[in-house]
């Protein structure tokens, strides 16, 4: 018997293609997406366009405005604010219940730190991303608590479109990989409070330095 596998709707994968592209700076805040430009450009119908940017509404990436259509989501200081305050309440408060990791969790949390590292060495930024996001991510998994994962997921799929903004600063990225590797090392040896006190140290940074880079270009 041939093993149950999914496969992903055309809508699902339209949505995968257009939330990348909107975290990758293909399409600006606040430009407008073509449905008929965009199924013609990935050779699609209409309709799973439009399923797949519903859905991209629904995420908090775009927003649909009745008569208008749909743009790409504009983020406002406020906004920036508010999406930092509630990943620092749910990594942090994760962190802060978390009594100790086991050997497995060890491991993956070993395992991103040390391509964390490697990206960093290399320089690609866009795989420093990547894993920055499996470790930020980790914090919230190993707590346990699935309500508060999926709250996390939302959130930081919203941050998703400005997430190269705090590492533009060349000091900022040399001291992000040193405040990763410091959380890391504390996680491990099962100091969770000091954890906390430097994630929560280290995403107030990074958000200044996401509202110092809008601020310049506003």
């Amino acid at each position: 018997m041939s093993e149950n596998r999914q496969v992903a709707t055309i809508s699902q994968q339209v949505y995968d293609i257009l939330k990348e592209d909107i975290c990758k700076g293909k399409y600006t805040p606040g430009e407008k997406l073509l449905e008929v430009k965009i199924a013609k450009e990935l050779n699609v119908s209409r309709s799973p366009v439009r399923e797949a940017l519903h859905q991209l509404s629904g995420d908090g990436i775009t927003v649909e405005v009745a008569n208008r259509g749909v743009f790409v989501r504009q983020f406002s200081a406020q906004d920036i604010e508010e999406i930092f305050e509630v990943r620092v309440a749910l990594e942090c408060t994760s962190l802060s219940e978390m009594k100790k990791l086991d050997s497995e969790q060890k491991q993956q949390l070993q395992e991103i730190m040390d391509e964390l590292q490697r990206c960093y060495d290399r320089k690609e930024l866009d795989c420093y991303i990547d894993n920055d996001e499996k470790l930020h991510r980790s914090l919230v998994v190993f707590g346990g608590n699935g309500l508060m994962l999926q709250l996390y997921d939302k959130v930081k799929l919203m941050s998703m479109q400005f997430r190269t903004y705090s590492l533009q600063s060349e000091q900022r990225f040399n001291d992000s990989i040193q405040e990763h590797a410091s959380i890391v090392e504390n996680m491990l040896n099962g100091n969770m409070d000091k954890a906390a006190r430097i994630n929560r140290r280290h995403l107030k940074l990074a958000r200044d330095q996401v509202l110092e880079f809008i601020k310049e270009k506003a």
